[in-house]
């Protein structure tokens, strides 16, 4: 079939070759968008729960595989702040027909919404210095658009 995916499966490889491939996460999981802290403790994830996506954290050794997020809405396009203690995701977790930015604690609880757009923001980033998210945003969703447009937004209080 043309674009039919399968599973993605979260794995590790040594450069050297010395290993192998490594799977972190179970082949009939759907696992996609890893990411690395930045002390290299913890991958951070996105894993279809069979109506949603949400966040996960895993230990590299595929220890501690713990759900971060939960609820209605997708959570994608995840990635640390420069400390390692938050994580900056997309999500439609407020409005289904509107992605926007939100931040959690790596221990849970609940998110905060950082941004409040009527269109598609996602892709988000944290700066260098961990006080901004840079994200992109577009009116409607961007696969059909003519391009997406870059936003750089101050970190709320947490």
């Amino acid at each position: 079939l043309v674009d039919k995916e399968g599973n993605g499966v979260i794995t590790k490889y040594k450069l050297d070759g010395s290993s192998g491939y490594v799977s972190l996460t179970p082949e009939n999981d759907d696992c996609r968008q890893p990411n690395w802290s930045p002390k290299g403790d913890y991958i951070l994830y996105q894993r279809n729960n069979g109506s949603t996506w949400e966040i996960w954290i895993i230990k590299p050794d595929g220890t501690e595989n713990v759900q971060v997020t939960s609820g209605g809405g997708d959570k994608t396009d995840a990635s640390f702040s420069p400390d390692g203690n938050w994580i900056v995701y997309s999500s439609n977790e407020m409005d289904e027909d509107h992605a926007n930015i939100f931040i959690i604690s790596i221990a849970g609880g609940s998110s905060i919404q950082v941004t409040n757009f009527k269109g598609y923001d996602g892709a988000p980033s944290w700066s260098p210095d961990g006080n901004y998210i840079v994200f992109e945003s577009c009116p409607r969703d961007p696969d059909g658009s003519r391009g997406t447009k870059i936003y750089k937004i101050a970190v709320p209080a947490h």
